[in-house]
């Protein structure tokens, strides 16, 4: 044990501050790779909607208790959701007669 002090003494403190930072920035970089790879990977359900929409699509995932992310860009809404139940939301929310107001011009102007 006292082998390991004295090494550890003969570091200095620069090379044992170097030695801390780097096992600290290896353990921060574990635990992040760790926690990416244990969520749930996540799949666009609706995009591009206004904040009413969004709010609308929210309650309903809310009262269905499914997990979804919400991301903002330049004033719009975009929902995402688990990818593997992805398909089956929109085909439920289809059903029960969710439509998006959303002015937001698509394909259909080619119509």
């Amino acid at each position: 044990m006292n082998e390991i002090l004295g090494m550890i003494r003969s570091f200095g403190i620069a090379r044992l501050g170097a030695i801390i930072g780097v096992t600290l920035g290896v353990a921060v970089a574990m635990a992040l790779i760790v926690t990416r790879v244990a969520q749930e990977p996540m799949t666009l359900l609706y995009a591009d909607l206004d904040l009413k929409d969004g709010q609308d699509l929210a309650t309903r995932l809310d009262q269905d208790g499914v997990k979804y992310e919400v991301r903002e860009t330049r004033g719009t809404v975009s929902i995402y959701a688990p990818r593997d139940k992805a398909a089956d939301l929109k085909l439920k929310l289809a059903g029960d007669g969710f439509v998006v107001r959303s002015k937001s011009v698509g394909y259909e102007i080619f119509d």
